[in-house]
């Protein structure tokens, strides 16, 4: 199934909670239209120096979200058209890196970095949910999608790219709606990939489907942490 836009739902919880700010409507592909690719860009190899938590390791997916689809205009990064192999969920290292917080919530970047010995290309955005465990039930929604314009980026070997992850501090929802619930990490789907990856990420989030509901943004070269 598709990655669930329930940002608005989260909007209407934080309104009656008080909050100081909300965060922009998720850029859904359905509907108002697709994002759109805007070239590429090519990631020099960086050490992996941000990860706050272990690498992940590839595991099947149990939960009820869905893998990630990104190219806009339905051609898959790494068509032969790019030259370059789409990057794959096993030539993949994904950690937490830079953690901020402001406006009641917390965003965390994922970082993707190739492992790989070849480079390869990568585009849109990764499908992530809240998880229990590495083995664990789905929390909650998944994340929905932010922002509109994307490009691809190439990974040379040790090259990195990565994602911006927002979610709520389920202390400024109410409690009734949201069902705060104790999380151990993430599962992720990196874009056009069909198997996931288990990040650790202890936190809270809301156990409501559809309430709290976190946003990510698409792929973009480097950790997160450049000026």
């Amino acid at each position: 199934m598709k990655l669930s836009h329930g940002t608005r739902n989260w909007s209407v919880a934080c309104a009656a909670a008080g909050c100081v700010a909300l965060l922009g409507s998720a850029g859904c592909t359905g509907g108002g239209g697709s994002p759109s690719a805007e070239g590429t860009h090519t990631a020099a190899p960086t050490p992996s120096t941000t990860a706050a938590h272990p690498a992940a390791t590839a595991t099947p997916s149990t939960a009820t979200s869905s893998p990630a689809t990104s190219a806009a205009t339905g051609e898959p990064a790494g068509s032969p058209g790019h030259g370059i192999a789409t990057c794959t969920t096993g030539q993949l290292r994904v950690t937490t890196g830079q953690r901020t917080g402001a406006m009641g919530s917390v965003q965390v970047q994922l970082v993707f970095t190739n492992r790989g010995e070849r480079s390869c290309v990568t585009a849109g955005y990764p499908g992530v949910s809240f998880v229990t465990g590495d083995q664990g039930r789905q929390v909650g929604s998944a994340a929905s999608r932010q922002g509109g314009r994307y490009q691809s980026v190439t990974l040379a070997p040790g090259g990195t790219a990565h994602a911006a992850f927002r979610y709520p501090q389920v202390g400024n929802l109410p409690a009734g709606t949201c069902k705060p619930t104790t999380v151990r990490g993430l599962r992720v789907y990196p874009p056009d990939q069909t198997a996931a990856v288990y990040v650790p990420l202890a936190v809270r989030a809301c156990g409501t489907h559809g309430v709290g509901v976190g946003e990510i943004t698409a792929m973009r070269s480097g950790t997160g942490t450049e000026r």
